[in-house]
């Protein structure tokens, strides 16, 4: 089978990957967080090759694909949900895995997180003195909100993608310099890039198992919603994850996906408007 990688784009994939997940264990997180499509590909190889502790560590699959409809909304509304289950006025460690290419989606991820933590706040303030805005409560909320994230620890570890050749690498290296929100971050250590060659797996449907449901309208079009359709593992992604295998001096006959009962659990946090 042809596959879209040279051997030297896996290899520098691979140890990307493995970086990330030596380093995502070494911080000990509560929570993996590992946005659906795709960061799948890179838990399962944390999985593959670290099963002890990657396939009993928590994990939660966040909705955050720019295909979906008012994502802004629904992402903070989603933390604010996983916020009520979780948080429990003791430090809340959470790590994601992501991918990195202008900077732009892991910032919103960030974004996505604050917004939660807010709502979240929002809406302790109410239960206990109603719906007012005065001083007092702009005041009360405020400090409410930085205990809160005093508490709440959020880390990115990202896949960055460096380009396979020169002009390639210095467009999204230039990219990655201009967003201001990004190097911002970057320097606070709240995102950790780890550069490779090339995210094999991303923009791939073959190198991604999940396919999520598509609704159309009355003009024929449609968009895609938070609702996992199917989840279908193709031949080229088995042969990935045994390339993956083969090349982590791991037995390949046991390379098999192994999140698959968990996928759908990030439904529990949808705000009610999207089941």
């Amino acid at each position: 089978m042809a596959y879209n990688y040279t051997e030297e784009e896996l290899e520098s994939f691979v140890d990307g990957v493995v970086k990330a997940r030596d380093l995502i264990k070494s911080k000990s997180p509560d929570f993996l967080i590992a946005p659906l499509g795709g960061a799948v590909p890179f838990v399962d190889i944390f999985c593959l090759s670290d099963p002890d502790y990657f396939c009993a560590v928590n994990k939660e699959f966040p909705p955050t694909s720019s295909r979906f409809e008012n994502l802004d909304q629904m992402m903070g509304d989603w933390y604010y949900n996983f916020f009520k289950s979780n948080f429990a006025e003791i430090p809340l460690n959470m790590v994601s895995i992501d991918e990195i290419v202008g900077g732009g989606s892991t910032v919103r991820n960030h974004n996505y997180v604050e917004a939660g933590m807010r709502k979240f706040v929002r809406e302790d303030l109410k239960e206990l003195i109603g719906d007012h805005k005065d001083v007092h409560v702009n005041r009360e909320f405020l400090e409410r909100f930085r205990h809160l994230k005093s508490l709440v620890k959020y880390e990115a570890v990202g896949l960055m993608y460096e380009g396979e050749d020169e002009r390639t690498a210095k467009k999204y290296a230039k990219k990655r310099k201009h967003n201001q929100a990004y190097t911002r971050l970057v320097g606070e250590g709240k995102i950790i890039p780890i550069g490779v060659k090339k995210i094999i797996t991303m923009d791939n449907p073959q190198l991604n198992p999940l396919k999520f449901s598509f609704v159309k309208n009355g003009s024929g079009k449609g968009h895609f919603i938070p609702e996992i359709a199917r989840i279908e593992y193709s031949n080229e992604y088995l042969d990935f994850l045994k390339n993956v295998a083969q090349y982590m001096g791991v037995d390949p006959v046991g390379a098999n996906p192994s999140n698959t009962n968990n996928f759908r659990s990030f439904e529990r946090y949808l705000p009610k408007d999207k089941h």
